[in-house]
């Protein structure tokens, strides 16, 4: 008998230090990195707890943190014959309301979206205009992955939403140290784990009840999202802002190593940013573009980014059509399958990987 001591994952960075100490060598130049990403992952921490405690005194003020889950792959079955075929990837954006514990997840399915920028920036101008109209500040925090948090898309979403919802008057986007991200939104995912084991899940819609249901007391809300929810922010930050790779003092902006920004509704084409949680703002003057007549702030407009349903391949919608006809799809359910939109020529490939070291471009 003994206690099971939990894995956990291990950063890069700790990782080559623990190793340094066990083979004995020295290296000055790791205990210098070490040192300055303990210092940084100490003080993410303590600024999320900082913010928390403020969030829970004060109802004005909101600190939330949010994360994609893991793929739920459906149908979910303990059938044996459901691991040899190809599944619809669903999606899950979770946001953890750090001040009243209130959990909200944002679902689709590949059908609707993907799950890169304009789908996350989309869920948090979403999240945002549902707020109560006393709240005037939030803090988001999250993971440091470029493809879909730390990007000049979302930047984008978030000067727009300062802008369009009237109540809001300062929005703080916070990152984590990397390799240290965990947050409070991933006992959401651990509780979605837990509930799905319980059951049998057949097609999309039915994650909605068992989300819900993952937690007791204070259930989670589920929003399922449609294709036209998400909306084109690529398209906005590229047609309407310019001039987001200098700041005012024209040098450049390490995008990647950006710790908080900030949007203030005062000054709507102005993005304010750290690579610390200690030092000053930085700012950076974003250019609205001109077409003939002077375009004004206010009457930017975003549209959708997709007009129909996303199309999967003719092999995975043929796998699916199996499991139905075997009778481990419900015949309620085959419909849904049977509608799936396919695309001759289109590629199967895995979701791309939900990490914060992937090697993206900072757009």
């Amino acid at each position: 008998m003994s206690f099971h001591k939990p894995k956990k994952d291990q950063c890069l960075i700790c990782h080559n230090y623990n190793t340094m100490i066990e083979t004995g060598n020295t290296d000055e130049a790791v205990k210098r990195i070490y040192t300055e990403h303990q210092q940084r992952k100490v003080r993410g921490r303590e600024e999320k707890q900082i913010d928390k405690e403020i969030a829970k005194n004060d109802k004005s003020y909101q600190a939330v943190t949010f994360d994609l889950e893991a793929v739920l792959p459906t149908p979910c079955s303990l059938v044996s014959q459901v691991y040899y075929k190809r599944k619809l990837s669903c999606y899950n954006l979770s946001f953890y309301s750090l001040g009243d514990n209130k959990g909200t997840c944002y679902l689709w399915n590949e059908t609707e979206g993907e799950r890169g920028s304009c789908e996350v920036a989309s869920c948090l101008h979403k999240y945002i205009t549902s707020l109560p109209p006393y709240v005037r500040h939030i803090s988001f925090y999250s993971d440091n992955c470029m493809g879909q948090n730390r990007n000049k898309f979302v930047a984008a979403a978030l000067l727009y939403s300062v802008k369009v919802n009237k109540h809001i008057n300062i929005i703080d986007q916070k990152y984590l140290e990397t390799g240290h991200t965990h947050m409070e939104c991933d006992s959401m995912h651990a509780a979605i784990e837990h509930a799905k084991r319980k059951t049998n899940i057949y097609i999309p819609s039915q994650w909605d009840t068992v989300i819900h249901m993952a937690r007791r007391n204070n259930p989670y809300v589920v929003i399922p999202l449609k294709y036209w929810d998400i909306l084109d922010f690529k398209s906005l930050q590229k047609e309407n802002y310019k001039n987001m790779e200098q700041n005012k003092k024209g040098e450049k902006v390490r995008w990647r190593e950006i710790k908080q920004l900030q949007f203030r509704k005062e000054t709507p084409n102005i993005i304010y940013y750290k690579y610390s949680f200690r030092e000053e703002f930085n700012e950076i003057a974003c250019k609205v573009v001109t077409r003939g007549r002077q375009k004004l702030v206010d009457n930017l407009a975003v549209s959708s980014k997709y007009k129909e349903r996303l199309p999967i391949t003719e092999a995975k919608k043929a796998d699916l059509l199996s499991l139905c006809q075997s009778g481990i799809i419900p015949a309620d359910c085959v419909q849904f399958y049977k509608s799936l939109p396919t695309k001759k020529g289109k590629k199967d490939r895995l979701p791309e990987p939900d990490v914060e070291e992937q090697d993206q471009d900072s757009d």
